[in-house]
């Protein structure tokens, strides 16, 4: 006799009542019906010979727990397989990309059972600039412009947590970035290098820029504008009485504008720029005859 049944004739027999409840071994409280036995008490549910005993839950969505674990989610679990990678060879992937080439690989493996994929590196290191993109089913990115040969281990996981690895390889192939691109702008010598920066260009001492594309007369520091070089930043030696350091900005009103002076040719303005300035200053613009300042021609 199946359980329904059983619990039928239970309830027959002690309660004729929506709510019946006999002191903690059977309650009914529609529509829900809970079975509790005393302390150190079991429930045993038996059949017959050769008999089935079924627990069956509600078409809709319903399941079975056993101290609170879904025991229906754990059987798919068990008896789910594991993902399956899409087309490919007995030593894995293998790509080939040129340096500085924009990279677009589909992550392809296939769920049994149609679940969403998660897709992660799980060994080796893909090369620097790729990344799995936030859909997590491709790698893209910009390679280095290198030699070099990749290998990495992309780990594929569905919802029941069972995966496949496959192995990547990726295989970059330096090329001649001058030669490609020209980069360097208004007479710039272009040298070609590798890693993260995949050429350098030498500008004329009119243009600076990663191409040379900035024309220095019309990208100029700032040196009138306070916040960028404070008043601690310029000094000067042997000023003509009343003329302080910081009246010898360019476009400076300090003063009523009338600029620095000093006492004989073994004066000097100083502006402590530091190293990190010194790397992208290529001319000095300042007031009164050419002079040279700190290695640097001004005009």
């Amino acid at each position: 006799m199946e359980l329904k049944a059983i619990v039928f004739l239970i309830c027959v027999l002690m309660c004729n009542e929506a709510t019946c409840d006999d002191g903690g071994i059977l309650q009914i409280h529609y529509p829900n019906i809970s079975i509790e036995a005393d302390a150190n008490g079991n429930i045993t549910l038996q059949s017959g010979a050769d008999a089935s005993v079924y627990v069956i839950p509600g078409i809709n969505g319903g399941s079975v727990y056993f101290d609170g674990e879904d025991l229906l989610y754990l059987i798919k679990v068990i008896n789910g397989l594991p993902p399956v990678w899409k087309d490919h060879s007995s030593i894995g992937f293998f790509h080939t990309a040129f340096g500085g080439e924009n990279v677009n690989v589909k992550l392809e493996a296939i769920d049994p059972e149609n679940m969403k994929m998660e897709y992660k590196v799980v060994a080796g290191t893909m090369p620097p600039g790729l990344t799995i993109d936030s859909n997590g089913s491709r790698i893209t990115g910009k390679v280095p412009d290198v030699d070099a040969l990749y290998s990495f281990t992309v780990r594929a996981t569905n919802s029941y947590d069972k995966y496949a690895d496959a192995v990547f390889r990726m295989q970059i192939i330096e090329r001649n970035q001058c030669l490609l691109n020209h980069p360097c702008q208004h007479g710039g010598v272009c040298l070609d290098m590798m890693g993260d920066i995949p050429y350098q260009c030498n500008c004329t001492e009119q243009y600076s820029g990663m191409n040379c594309e900035i024309r220095c007369s019309t990208n100029s520091l700032g040196v009138k504008n306070t916040s960028v070089i404070p008043e601690a930043m310029m000094s000067a030696y042997l000023t003509r009485e009343n003329y302080t350091a910081t009246e010898g900005r360019l476009g400076s009103t300090a003063g009523e504008g009338k600029g620095w002076c000093g006492e004989n040719d073994n004066s000097w303005l100083q502006i402590d720029l530091g190293k990190d300035f010194l790397s992208g200053i290529f001319l000095t613009c300042l007031r009164g005859r050419v002079v040279m300042v700190a290695g640097f021609k001004s005009l």
